[in-house]
């Protein structure tokens, strides 16, 4: 996104420092198991498509939190995906979730993630549903499309990049986008080839170089600052 901007004369651009973390984790633990019932999350060979899903915004609570639920039933009627949901704690989030999704053959619902888990979760899926900002920047840096659940994104740089949808959270359209996606290759190519708007993990050492010339980088001014 800061790319695309006009920049004033002083101002450089050096992209989205929040994009660094997410390749480095991935490479580095690549053959790290998740510790999930599900053999397709361990398998990459495997047929069956993996769904990470995440639904907890305070916005989602309520109808909207189980329209998405409704959505992923359907989904889960196909054969070759398994929906995985780590389930945030909120009883809001708890209620309808466990209620409509328990026992549902293809979704595996987890207990809360740590972050290492949940970026294996995002590389080794086909397609994520989510209504998390951060998560709408972190998944185009590993080439997952992403279906945003709500009506309104406050990340729209991967949106008009074509690495993200906005699908709302009316179910059939959840089912339309989501399937659209399993069943074209072409076009879940599109959003997974889409260029990362957020940066190429570079952005810190860009940051190092901009500093290090200047006075402060140098170590002057610290001290003056501390004096």
């Amino acid at each position: 996104w800061a790319a695309a901007q006009p920049c004033p004369p002083q101002v450089e651009s050096l992209l989205n420092r929040f994009a660094d973390r997410v390749s480095p984790i991935a490479y580095r633990h690549s053959q790290t198991e998740i510790r999930n019932p599900h053999s397709a999350i361990r398998n990459r060979q495997s047929a069956i498509r993996v769904i990470l899903v995440t639904a907890h915004r305070r916005e989602s609570f309520g109808e909207p939190l189980r329209r998405i639920c409704i959505a992923l039933r359907q989904l889960a009627r196909r054969g070759d995906v398994h929906i995985i949901y780590p389930v945030h704690p909120n009883p809001h989030v708890q209620g309808p979730v466990h209620e409509l999704l328990d026992d549902v053959p293809r979704i595996t619902l987890l207990p809360p993630v740590d972050y290492l888990t949940l970026v294996h979760l995002m590389k080794r899926s086909f397609v994520i549903l989510t209504d998390s900002g951060g998560i709408q920047e972190e998944a185009p840096g590993l080439g997952v499309p992403v279906l945003v659940l709500r009506e309104v994104t406050e990340r729209p740089e991967a949106v008009e990049a074509g690495a993200a949808r906005v699908v709302g959270t009316d179910p059939q359209r959840i089912l339309a986008e989501a399937e659209r996606l399993l069943d074209d290759p072409a076009a879940h190519a599109a959003m997974a080839q889409a260029v990362n708007p957020y940066g190429d993990g570079h952005a810190a050492g860009r940051i190092v170089a901009a500093l290090l010339p200047s006075p402060f980088g140098r170590g002057q001014g610290e001290g003056e600052r501390a004096g």
